[in-house]
This record gives C-alpha cells, sequence and structure tokens, in this order.
C-alpha cells in the first residue's frame, strides 16, 4: 500500500529550515491531493517547493488557511506518468521557527482544506496510509541577568535545550574564566540563583558540556 509521510527534522529555534513530503509509491502513482496541519504559534510557513522526485510535476497550494495552521497541497505528474516504485520526495515545505518554548511540535496530514486523495495514472483511487512527522528544537543558549544584583546574589534567565547540561563561568576580565557551576536544564526557560563574590563586577557566560 503507498504511503505519505513527514520527515521529522531538528531545527534551531528562531531560524528558517526544511521539512520533506515522501511517497513511498508502488509505482502506478500519478496525483495526490492533503492538507498539512501545524501550530502557527511555533512556526511560520515560508513556502513550498517541488521535491527532487517531482521537479516535472504540477503543484497547486491553498493557502486560504494558512493563519490557521491549515496548508492545502495539490500534486500530479504529466497524463501516464508515474511515480517510480519506492521512497520518493515529492515535496520540501519551508517554515520558520518562532522563538517559542515549545521543545517539540508534530505537522500532521488531514482534509482541510484539501482532502487526502490519491489516484493512478489511469485516474483510479489508490489506497494510501499518511504519518505524522516531528519537528524538534535545539534551543539557542541565553543568558540574562534578571534585576540588580546584591550581597553577592546573582540571578539568571537561563534559556537552552531541554536534558542538556551547560556551564556557568564567571570572569573579571573576560580573559580569564572560571567555572561557577554547571546545571542540566528541565525546563526550556529557567531562573537560576548564584551565590558570587564580587558579583556586580564580574562577567558571566554560558557554554554547553559535551
Amino acid at each position: 500500500m503507498s504511503q505519505v509521510r513527514i520527515g521529522g527534522i531538528s531545527a534551531d529555534s528562531g531560524a528558517p529550515f526544511s521539512v520533506p513530503i515522501i511517497l513511498r509509491a508502488s509505482g502506478d502513482e500519478n496525483a495526490l491531493g492533503f492538507s498539512i496541519t501545524f501550530d502557527p504559534r511555533v512556526l511560520g510557513l515560508q513556502g513550498v517547493r517541488l521535491g527532487p522526485s517531482a521537479v516535472n510535476g504540477s503543484l497547486l497550494v491553498n493557502e486560504n488557511l494558512v493563519q490557521q495552521g491549515l496548508l492545502g497541497i495539490a500534486l500530479a505528474l504529466a497524463p501516464n506518468q508515474s511515480f517510480a516504485r519506492g521512497e520518493a520526495e515529492i515535496l520540501e515545505l519551508d517554515f520558520l521557527a518562532k522563538e517559542a518554548d515549545s521543545a517539540e511540535t508534530m505537522l500532521s496530514l488531514g482534509d482541510t482544506p484539501v482532502i487526502r486523495e490519491l489516484v493512478s495514472k489511469d485516474a483510479t483511487p489508490s489506497k494510501c496510509l499518511y504519518f505524522y512527522g516531528r519537528v524538534s528544537f535545539a534551543k539557542k543558549m541565553h543568558l540574562k541577568p534578571l534585576g540588580p544584583f546584591s550581597e553577592g546574589q546573582v540571578r539568571f534567565e537561563v534559556r537552552g535545550e531541554v536534558g542538556k547540561r551547560y556551564r556557568l563561568e564567571m570572569s573579571a576580565d573576560l580573559e580569564n574564566w572560571e567555572l561557577v557551576r554547571n546545571l542540566r536544564l528541565e525546563h526550556p526557560t529557567s531562573v537560576l540563583h548564584v551565590k558570587a563574590e564580587n558579583a556586580a563586577c564580574g562577567f558571566y557566560r554560558i557554554k554547553p558540556l559535551e
């Protein structure tokens, strides 16, 4: 049975990226339609392109509901042509990952505004399975002081990748850095309290631990 799936990918938060749409063909497929559902609070659609296995195809894109996270796709080869048997990368979806606290988001295949349908080169409807895709975000490191320093206390907002270990360092001259503490993030954004001598005169930075 034919399959259409959205490729999983890891992307940087706040950066553009592309997601492949893959058709697992039996060798008789000529045209297909479906809709992509995504979270518009997390992703911004930048464009839709034909993939390397469909460069000679005809593509129609329905963006009427894209602000609601609904994108319609219709793709067809020329009459009497069909996709070769096996996996074919038929489309590339270009997104911008918005700055958000989400560690991941889902892309799914649905029927609004374009219903799911796959037809053979003789225009006969074919059965097809549809599979969602997952986008995981690698959070950019971010260290921001919160409020004034007082009595050797430093309070930071730390943003990064959940589960990853980081090294917080301090320097008095931006040349010689000393370890303050190591930490593992349990949330995309955390507040860190640090006791440090001469806190008001120091510089701080955060680095990932490999």
